[in-house]
């Protein structure tokens, strides 16, 4: 469940969300044999949302500060990057056959790349393409002459049928305030998949469950970073990718997770997913040595392809 690794080797940026809409396609029967019983209709739809259109040096996933792949720089070169947040609503898979996208330039057209995010910091290599049921990032994107992010470049793509238009805007530095900001008490859902509650964020000398009466644990020569979170798998299947960590530096400090006894007492290692329709208070720790001057601390999440942060309170 935790990403234990960095290779920072295949590259996109964290976009905007602009709006949600919902789409969908019919296939048309094989009609081209009419001896033969035509094929039944097959009827795809999907929420698409768009999270913006730029020029890019890298295509990077969703978690910009620690990924595993990317698409890469090249020099005198720069990617025109779409990513959109497909949720499909049907029960067969969204691919590259249902989302296109092209664009023209210095008088050629460019058919455009799709990449599909696995998770918040990584790409797929394989499995290109948005299980039935389930929610990604996909990218559609292509390299180009540098000079392109200096001209006005219209986009024009397709989701299962439907056409769109947009206009790429400038180039800009992902920031971490381009993911989502988690306070305590607020609420995150994303609609057949999971819900998370912020419990709490606090730098402690030590860590406990939220029972009454709870044991305390102390991390020798450490202070704890700790985000508590309710989480509850609303999907199907397991809950396959949760993982925190704080930056030290420029290197991140993967978080601990452990879940809460039945009794909200102890603290127990969590070592499997979250199961469909099960619900968990989650502590995610890191370390902080004692004496530390702690400024500007924020502990980021990602949860199935989302990404957030959230700030310690006192």
């Amino acid at each position: 469940m935790i990403r234990k690794f960095l290779a920072l080797s295949l590259a996109v940026l964290m976009l905007t969300a602009c709006g949600t809409e919902k789409v969908s396609e019919t296939s048309a029967p094989n009609t081209t044999k009419p001896t033969q019983k035509p094929e039944p209709q097959i009827t795809k739809t999907a929420e698409v949302e768009v999270l913006g259109c730029r020029f890019a040096d890298r295509v990077l996933p969703t978690d910009f500060e620690v990924f595993v792949g990317c698409y890469p720089a090249a020099e005198g070169e720069v990617y025109v990057d779409l990513p959109l947040r497909v949720t499909n609503t049907c029960e067969y898979n969204i691919d590259g056959k249902n989302v296109t996208g092209s664009f023209e330039y210095a008088g050629k057209r460019y058919a455009m790349q799709l990449a599909v995010e696995e998770n918040a910091g990584d790409f797929a290599n394989e499995e290109k393409y948005v299980p039935a049921g389930e929610s990604r990032v996909v990218h559609l994107f292509y390299r180009v002459n540098g000079a392109a992010a200096e001209t006005e470049i219209t986009v024009n793509y397709t989701v299962l049928g439907e056409e769109k238009q947009i206009t790429v805007s400038g180039a800009a530095e992902p920031a971490l305030e381009d993911k989502h900001l988690l306070q305590i008490g607020d609420v995150f859902r994303r609609e057949g998949a999971y819900s998370l509650e912020v419990v709490d964020c606090m730098i402690s000398n030590s860590l406990r469950a939220t029972g009454e009466g709870a044991v305390k644990y102390y991390v020798n020569g450490y202070q704890v970073l700790c985000l508590v979170l309710k989480l509850h798998n609303e999907g199907d299947e397991p809950l396959a990718f949760l993982e925190g960590y704080v930056l030290a530096g420029q290197q991140p400090e993967f978080a601990t997770i452990q879940k809460e006894s039945e009794d909200r007492k102890e603290l127990e290692d969590m070592t499997d997913a979250l199961e469909a329709g099960e619900e968990q208070i989650l502590h995610l720790w890191v370390p902080v040595p004692l004496g530390t001057t702690v400024t500007d601390a924020a502990m980021r999440c990602n949860v199935l392809g989302d990404s957030f942060y959230c700030c310690p309170v006192g």
